[in-house]
């Protein structure tokens, strides 16, 4: 911002702009529904993996709702469970994971919603992407 009775400069005018571009991307952040959150890589082999014969989170949020995106694959070889946890209670049933890619949606209410996964037989990883949307 200019000093009063000085004459604005290139850098108070890129301050100023700066500034505002500051204010303009918080409101835009604090505007935004928890819910909404980036989508998952297109690449299988960029999803949270796991090798874990017990169940292990990979994927964690807090929401007042929406509907989950399930994408979920195993490596050759292997095979695997994913479920959705919601405040600690099974949310639907288990999908098995192979070779294949499976996909499928979960309507979910508020809380804490987990998405967990475990290989139950061979060697390799079992992989899951999940998409929230409010």
């Amino acid at each position: 911002m200019s000093r009063v009775n000085h004459r604005d400069t290139l850098l108070t005018d890129l301050r100023e702009l700066q500034r505002r571009l500051r204010l303009l991307e918080a409101a835009k952040v604090a505007a935004k529904p928890a819910a909404a959150l980036a989508l998952p890589p297109t690449r299988p082999v960029d999803w949270p993996a796991t090798t874990s014969p017990d169940w292990e989170d990979l994927f964690d949020a807090t929401t007042r709702g929406g509907v989950l995106e399930l994408r979920w694959t195993a490596e050759e070889g292997t095979t695997g469970s994913v479920r959705v946890l919601l405040d600690g209670s099974q949310v639907g049933g288990e999908l098995t994971a192979g070779a294949e890619r499976g996909t499928d949606t979960v309507p979910i209410a508020g809380g804490a919603v987990s998405v967990q996964a475990r290989r139950t037989s061979g060697t390799g990883l079992v992989r899951v992407a999940v998409f929230l949307t409010a």
